[in-house]
This record gives structure tokens, sequence and C-alpha cells, in this order.
């Protein structure tokens, strides 16, 4: 299975480093990195005052009122691995500083020959995301956010490396429409930056992309509906709906779904879970526990747990 993975991952990326000039690399950019984030796939880019949706826009960080810290682990499929350490703090009469580190681990690959002889020889492969935010009210209705990212990607002795900026906004209304208290609309933009280093002789291009979204609290119902719509330059547009249900003051349930898990399908009868995801938080005082399970269909689940808190 690790060979089989090697295959996948690892000879691919040095495919694509030296014949692929202008390939997307640096997966890590658009994976969410907690829990309550990838049980909403991806829809808390409308959510605001939340340290898990600073990945997915780093305008959410206006509304944050205290300092956080989050701790996630990733369980992948195979033995992938992978943890994230995040951190906001607000600043007086300026705005919401955050951070978060990401470290991802493809455990070990045996190596072989370019005539597919193993030598005997293992070697790992990782990743790991630096990102600093700020963000900043601006009036009661609207949040600007950026975050500037760092990612290094190494495979045994090589490594590549980029920098790229993240840009989001947050819109609070109103809402005429009734049964529902008040309308956030948010939107981002993704890695707009450039590689500084390759694996061999080819930059890789990062992910970019651009994320919009509608998130509507319901007034009869504790339930928060989440919209939105995804486009990342080298794949299609995707649309993913969630929902966020609040059944006691302690407890949330969620559920959503992405189009992405059309890319996932390989005609089994796994096709269909593809691209759903479903969690639960649980609030206890200042401390909060997050888990999700995500499909990729054929290809397995993952398991992510998040455990936050606020002082």
């Amino acid at each position: 299975m690790r060979r089989i993975a090697f295959l996948l991952i690892g000879g691919m990326t040095f495919v694509t480093a030296v014949h692929g000039q202008g390939t997307v690399g640096f997966e890590l950019l658009r994976m969410e990195s907690t829990a309550r984030g990838a049980a909403a796939m991806g829809t808390l880019v409308a959510v605001p005052g939340e340290i898990d949706a600073m990945h997915t826009n780093p305008a959410t960080l206006g509304d944050v009122e205290n300092r956080w810290v989050s701790l996630t682990y990733l369980k992948h499929v195979l033995d992938f691995n992978s943890g994230t350490i995040g951190y906001a703090q607000p600043v007086r009469n300026w705005g919401t500083m955050g951070a978060r580190i990401t470290y991802f681990d493809y455990g070990s690959f045996d190596e072989a020959t370019p005539q597919g002889q193993f030598t005997g020889r293992t070697f790992g492969a990782n990743d790991i995301l630096l990102a600093v935010s700020f963000a900043r009210q601006l009036g009661s209705v609207f949040r600007l956010g950026g975050s500037l990212n760092y990612i290094r990607s190494q495979i045994d002795h090589y490594s590549a490396s980029a920098v790229g900026v993240d840009l989001g906004f947050q819109a609070r209304t109103k809402a005429d429409i009734r049964g529902i208290r008040e309308v956030i609309l948010g939107g981002a933009a993704y890695n707009l930056g450039t590689s500084t280093k390759a694996y061999l002789n080819e930059k890789d291009d990062l992910p970019m992309g651009i994320r919009g979204g509608i998130s509507a609290p319901l007034e009869y119902l504790p339930l928060t509906v989440m919209l939105q719509v995804t486009k990342w330059i080298d794949q299609d547009v995707q649309f993913a709906l969630g929902g966020e249900f609040t059944p006691a003051d302690m407890l949330r349930i969620r559920v959503a779904y992405s189009t992405e898990g059309h890319d996932q399908h390989l005609d089994t009868n796994k096709d269909a879970l593809a691209g759903a995801s479903a969690g639960f938080g649980v609030l206890y005082g200042k401390y909060r526990f997050d888990y999700a399970l995500s499909s990729m269909g054929e290809l397995g689940l993952l398991n992510r747990f998040t455990i936050s808190g606020f002082f």
C-alpha cells in the first residue's frame, strides 16, 4: 500500500516538477485545517467570529472577542497524519491577530530505481504551513482580513517552497425574509503568490482560487444554513451546502455536501458518499471539542479532532 501511495503522490510530484511547467502544487494550502471547517466543507466562509474559519476566510477573525487556542489532529488515509495549532488574539482599537501552523506527514516510502527495483532504503515526505492573519471590523457591517502564508514541502532530501496571500471579507445584514434572523455574506481569494523554490527544475504554481458564500441563522429553528461556491484555478466550479444545528446550548451537529466529491468517483458503490461530511461539537465552559468525518468515497474516510478554548 505504501508503494502505491508513493506512485500516486511522490512519483506524480516529481514528474510534474520536471515536466509540468505551470502545474499546480502545494495541496496543503487548500486543505481544511480544523474539524468544524471540515464538517462544513468550506461553507464557513460566511460564518463570523470563529478561529476555526481562519483558513477559510481570515475576515472571520474580525468578530473574535477573546484569545483563542485551537489544536487539531487529522487521521488521513493510509498512514498520513496531520496536526494544526491555531491562535487568535484581539488587539485593542486595532483588530484581531491570528496565527497557525499545520504539519502534514506522508509517512515512509520504499525507494525504487527508475526501473522499478526497490533498493531497501526508505524515506519520508512532509509539508509544513505557517500563516499569520489579521482582521478588522469596519463599522457594524463589514469585516476585512488577510493572511500571509509560507509553505515548505519536502520529499526525501528534495524540497520546494512558496509564499502567498489570502484576502477575505464578510458583511452582516438584516434580512427582510420571514424566518431568517440575518444574512451574512462572505468571500475570499486564496494563494495569491509565487513559488520560491522548486523540487528540481520547474516551480509549481500555487493553487489560487476564489470562494463566495452566504450563511443564514433561522429565526424559528436552532439552525444555520450555509451555501458556498468555489473556483480553483485547476478545477471546475464547486458548490457546497452545509448546516449547523444547535439542539442544546452545549451541542452542535453539522452536515455538509460538496460537489468536489464528483472528482473522487471511481465507479464503486461508495461514490455516493464522496464529498459528504458530518460532525459535532461539544461545549463545556470555555472549551469546545469538535469532530468531523469526511468521505472521499472509495479512497477512504478522514477523521479530524479539534480541541479549542478561549481565555
